[in-house]
This record gives structure tokens, sequence and C-alpha cells, in this order.
């Protein structure tokens, strides 16, 4: 019990230290929110232009397939052959470039824009560390967590694509918990890894990510159950301001969620750095 005061009393402290943190440094804070704010832009864009087009092929199939009969299904030799009987394949590789395409271009708007802001998100904690140094890591160490991402997109689109034959709905898989839990694993030792990029190199820090992920794991998520409480209080927030005023919700969402995911790195970063393994 005494441990588990002693852990949430340094949370509470680290919580204050990083508003203060970013507070004596406007200027690089303001940078980290202007560049999350161009991020959101240009990947919502590229997002929006690929899935809609993964999705209307999606559509497309399961309208090729559902005036196959049943015995054809069971005749067939497999399920390609059965989807270039019906020509369904053209659609089936439209999604597969469409995916790659989206993941390259967003892994690379990624790599600029965040590891720009963790090059200044260690400024604000005021450790020492060389910018292009840091920019490479970042970019290094991304690449791991790239693969793992699009290996979950994969995923996601093969089995969206067999929900779709049972139930001609794309979206039937959209908040499956394996997946969803898989996208969490990704990202909980991504968010490690980076916060050790000041001071190891991209190797090292996806090593010490799992390390310190796995064996100091109630330390970690005292601070990840923080980050999600202080998410979701902002996300209710915005539903509230929601049923006042709909345009409320995009000032609302400037003003609290941009500033709020700078502030969770340098709170983060700085919690991370007061665990060793």
């Amino acid at each position: 019990m005494n441990k588990v005061k002693s852990v949430a009393a340094d949370v509470c402290s680290c919580t204050a230290n990083a508003a203060r943190a970013m507070w004596a440094d406007k200027k690089d804070s303001l940078i980290c929110m202007a560049a999350d704010m161009l991020f959101f832009i240009f990947a919502g864009f590229i997002t929006s232009a690929y899935m809609t087009r993964m999705v209307a092929s999606l559509y497309s199939i399961g309208a090729l397939l559902q005036g196959a009969e049943e015995s054809a299904v069971l005749a067939s030799d497999g399920l390609f052959s059965l989807l270039d009987a019906v020509g369904a394949a053209p659609h089936v590789w439209r999604i597969a470039a469409m995916l790659t395409l989206m993941t390259l271009s967003l892994f690379a708007l990624y790599g600029l824009f965040h590891g720009f802001i963790w090059v200044h998100i260690f400024k604000i904690l005021r450790i020492k560390t060389d910018p292009t140094t840091i920019f490479k890591r970042f970019v290094q160490v991304s690449v791991l967590w790239a693969a793992l991402f699009f290996l979950q997109r994969v995923i996601f689109f093969v089995a969206s694509f067999f929900a779709t034959l049972r139930t001609k709905d794309p979206t039937a898989l959209n908040n499956d918990p394996i997946l969803l839990s898989f996208l969490f694993i990704i990202t909980y030792f991504a968010m490690i890894s980076y916060t050790q990029t000041a001071e190891h190199s991209a190797l090292v820090s996806i090593h010490r990510s799992f390390s310190l992920g796995v064996r100091r794991v109630t330390h970690v998520l005292a601070a990840v159950i923080l980050l999600v409480i202080v998410f979701a209080a902002v996300n209710y927030a915005l539903l509230a301001l929601q049923t006042l005023w709909s345009t409320l919700v995009l000032i609302g969402g400037t003003v609290t969620v941009i500033p709020a995911m700078t502030w969770a790195r340098v709170f983060f970063a700085a919690w991370m750095h007061k665990l060793k393994v």
C-alpha cells in the first residue's frame, strides 16, 4: 500500500513538473503544438483519401460476392479463384496497394513531424542532445513500430474482408478488442522507446522499451493510466461542448487536446527518465 502511495505521489509530482517545464519554455512548447496541428491536418487528408478508396473497394467486393451462389463458394478451388471468377480480384489488389501507400505516406509524415517534436520535447526538459542525432534515432526506432502497425492494419483489413463476406458490413471490426489490444501494445512500447532516444542508440532504446515496459510495468502503467484519465476528461468535456455548439468542439479541441499532447510527452519522458532497469 505504501508503495502504491509512493508511486502515486511521484506521478503527481512529475505531472506538475511537466507543466512547469512547459511554462518555463513557452517557445519550444508552442513549436511542439504547432507541429502536432500540422501533422493532424496533413495526416487527415492522407488517411481520408486512402480510406475512402479502400472502403469503396470493400463495398464493391461485398456487392460482387453477394450474388454468388453458396454452391459456387463451396465448389471454388479457393478464395482467390472465387474472387477472380466474380471480378473482385482487382479490388483486392487495389486495397493492398492503397494500404501500402497510405502506410508509407503516413510513416514519412510521422517521422518528419514527430522526430521534430521530440527534439523540442527534450529541449523543454533541458536534456542536452544533438537535434540531428535525436531525429535520426527517432526515425530508426519508428521503423519497427511502423512495421508492426502495418501488420496490424493488414490483419485488420484481411479480417474486415472476411467480415464483409459474412455481414456485408466493412465496418464490423472497427472496435474489435483483439486488434485494439494489439494496437495498444505497439503504442505502449513505442512511447517508452521514444523517451530513451536522448541518451541511447535506436537499438538500445528499443531494447530498453521492452525492459522498462515489462520489468517496471507497474510504474509505466501508473503513468499510462494518468494519461488515459486526462484525455478521457478532455474527451468528455468536448462532448459536453458539442451539445451546446458544434463549433466549440473545434475550438475546444485546439486549446485542450493539442497542449495536452505536448504535456503528455513531456510528462512521460520525464517519468521514464526516473526509472532504471
